[in-house]
């Protein structure tokens, strides 16, 4: 065991050097590690706004510094602009929910299994994801001891599974 060069505040047991901690849970203050300069306060984009800007967000015209209420009111004109053309509340209600049906029925890309390296293959393994492996298995992108196959030497034209649009 290290040298002894304290004891515990609380209950007197010898501790080890550096220790932060003491069995009867005394805990050591954290300190500071550097006293950095205050942040300039950073003006809000709009003109007569008292509030310091806490969000940067990339508009149209460049970079704006938004309080938390001016950001609020950006999104609000940016989507009444976007949804101009569509009309009133209820064409713009019936235009989301076809946007969502449009695409309720989709399943999820598999482009990623022709970028997959041995990595993430690794990653699947560990984290035990058996329905991915056992998606890139089916497709012939990994072997039976979860090596995987290069991508020239699969097979060209593997079939989709069951259900899912290519």
């Amino acid at each position: 065991m290290g040298d002894v060069l304290n004891q515990c505040p609380r209950c007197s047991d010898d501790l080890p050097w550096g220790a932060t901690t003491c069995h009867c849970g005394w805990k050591k203050r954290k300190v500071a590690a550097d006293k950095r300069a205050p942040r300039e306060p950073v003006q809000c984009a709009h003109e007569d706004c008292p509030d310091d800007a806490t969000i940067r967000v990339k508009t149209r015209t460049g970079w704006a510094n938004f309080c938390r209420a001016h950001y609020a009111s950006y999104h609000t004109l940016e989507a009444a602009r976007a949804t101009v053309h569509i009309g009133g509340t209820a064409e713009k209600r019936a235009y989301i929910f076809a946007q969502l049906r449009s695409i309720a029925g989709r399943k999820p890309s598999r482009d990623w299994m022709d970028t997959i390296n041995q990595g993430g293959v690794d990653i699947l393994i560990a984290s035990s994801n058996r329905r991915a492996l056992d998606e890139l298995l089916e497709r012939g992108v990994i072997e039976d001891d979860g090596r995987l196959i290069p991508l020239e030497n699969r097979a060209k034209a593997l079939p989709a599974p069951a259900g899912e649009v290519a």
